[in-house]
């Protein structure tokens, strides 16, 4: 189930909410990255903790938490006061989504030879809602001319699809097998 079909704003609980009305067995949300700084290359892929895992994660959490708000409903509660409730709801998901974000970034890495920025752990309010195995991922960065125009190329956009699709595969077969799935595997 897609969030949206179209480029409208859509709040970050919305999103999880939307995932939990369905059922859903896992969670992905699909960012492009940003940053002031010039270079910035690469992918990375983000799972829920309170604690993010540096300064870097905390920063980027930070300001999408803060954008996310823009977009949030009229009189909804503060970030910090919901947030430990969803880690606390998150909590028995937290091994399936490093796993699944282990994953994510692995293939990303493998088939599309981008920078590995690596997983890291951060208070994402858009993963906080989610009652299943929820990732972050960010497949670039707009910012850097380089990155921008690959992602302009629908060639490479049905690349990262599909490099998302055999990563939640991998995932579907070990969780539902208790086993690894090592990679380039169907």
């Amino acid at each position: 189930v897609l969030t949206r079909s179209d480029d409208v704003d859509l709040g970050l609980d919305d999103r999880s909410a939307l995932a939990n009305q369905n059922k859903a067995d896992l969670f992905l949300s699909i960012h492009l990255n940003s940053s002031v700084g010039r270079g910035a290359l690469g992918a990375e892929t983000y799972f829920l903790s309170l604690q993010a895992s540096d300064q870097r994660a905390a920063d980027a959490a930070a300001v999408e938490n803060y954008v996310g708000a823009a977009v949030a409903p009229a009189g909804s509660d503060d970030c910090e006061l919901q947030l430990l409730p969803w880690d606390l709801a998150q909590s028995q998901h937290l091994a399936a989504s490093q796993r699944l974000a282990t994953l994510i970034q692995e293939e990303l890495n493998r088939e599309l030879d981008l920078r590995d920025r690596g997983v890291k752990q951060a208070p994402f309010r858009v993963l906080m809602g989610a009652a299943m195995p929820a990732v972050l991922v960010e497949l670039g960065f707009i910012s850097t001319r380089e990155e921008e125009l690959r992602l302009r190329s629908p060639e490479y956009r049905t690349q990262l699809v599909e490099t998302l699709v055999r990563a939640v595969g991998r995932f579907k077969v070990e969780y539902e097998t208790g086993t690894s799935v090592a990679a380039g595997a169907p």
